[in-house]
């Protein structure tokens, strides 16, 4: 995932660079690259929470066994210099490495093949931590209660999956603060933190023992700008 925000001023340049020439680049020459996606920031947030700190998101499919042994190798091969970006991305970007933890799952009775219907699916990231000494109590709420549950039960949700932070990074980036990750795909960004805290409001969850969850979550909401790009 690539997370990014243009110098100001400079959006319109900023999104036509991304779009005619990054997004396409990088998958159709990144090593390991199968394809990637481009996201904007939703304007409807969590309430109470602080605003996200990037307003782009690029979410790119890696096919890889080693993620060490990828890093050692150039990740851009056999292509032509790449269109430069100097003067349209600040210097606050971060790009994380995470891995599936289990399948995708579905709605239970919702027609869900994974196909063209997903183009127009807002994502929504939620963003966690165990407790310190606490994973194995985390993950056992998560898989057995918590991603079900919310596909099953909150209105627009219609599949998830979770991830768990890569042991090895790209090279000179800052570590994600978050090592776990569930991305869950929405019918619309709009009225969705309403819809949920109403059906909890009638019948809560289940949650974790005390303890057993960082309390420094989040939850982002992404919206697509455009269409999935593959590789050729």
């Amino acid at each position: 995932m690539a997370l990014t925000n243009p110098e100001p001023g400079k959006e319109p340049e900023f999104n036509a660079w991304y779009d005619q020439h990054h997004l396409r680049e990088v998958v159709e020459y990144g090593s390991g690259m199968v394809r990637g996606r481009r996201y904007r920031l939703s304007d409807e947030q969590r309430p109470g929470q602080e605003a996200p700190p990037w307003r782009y998101l690029a979410l790119y499919d890696l096919e890889c066994d080693d993620v060490a042994d990828y890093h050692r190798g150039p990740w851009i091969v056999d292509r032509p210099p790449l269109v430069p970006f100097q003067g349209l991305v600040r210097p606050d970007h971060a790009a994380w490495i995470y891995t599936p933890m289990g399948p995708r799952i579905s709605r239970p009775g919702r027609q869900d093949d994974g196909g063209d219907d997903r183009a127009e699916r807002p994502l929504f990231l939620a963003l966690t931590n165990a407790a310190a000494g606490q994973d194995e109590a985390f993950n056992a709420w998560h898989d057995q209660h918590q991603l079900r549950e919310v596909i099953d039960r909150l209105p627009g949700f219609i599949a998830g999956q979770r991830y768990r932070l890569n042991a090895h990074q790209r090279p000179g980036q800052p570590r994600s603060p978050w090592e776990y990750l569930a991305v869950y795909e929405l019918e619309r960004d709009r009225g969705i933190h309403q819809a949920a805290a109403e059906e909890m409001r009638r019948s809560p969850m289940v949650m974790p023992q005390a303890g057993v969850l960082d309390p420094r979550h989040l939850a982002w909401v992404y919206a697509p700008t455009g269409a999935f790009q593959e590789k050729a």
